[in-house]
């Protein structure tokens, strides 16, 4: 009877370890699933901060970009009226010469 005793105690704690086991592994399935969401999370959050930050560069970039060409512009229409044209026609031959001789280069 002592032995029928132990063997039904056994056999108890096998069930009560098998039980703990199933536990730990679907507590431990649950947290990895809660884990892989919130780096889920914090990878989108990365992508949205990283979406506004490039906004805002190509925002400040295009506001630079439109001063200095209005500078420029600027710049061309004080200085107009002081070149003869066949200066300015010698200037630009030089230059599509130039452009001619880099793009020959590629």
């Amino acid at each position: 009877m002592a032995d029928q005793d132990f063997i039904v105690k056994i056999r108890a704690a096998e069930a009560a370890a098998k039980c703990l086991r199933d536990e730990a592994r679907e507590a431990s399935a649950e947290r990895r699933k809660e884990a892989r969401l919130e780096a889920d999370s914090f990878v989108d959050q990365a992508y949205k901060d990283a979406q506004i930050e490039r906004q805002e560069v190509m925002q400040e970039a295009e506001a630079k970009y439109r001063d200095i060409l209005a500078d420029v512009y600027d710049e061309a229409k004080e200085v107009e009226g002081d070149a003869d044209q066949a200066s300015v026609e010698q200037a630009a031959d030089l230059v599509a010469e130039r452009i001619v001789t880099l793009l020959g280069n590629f």
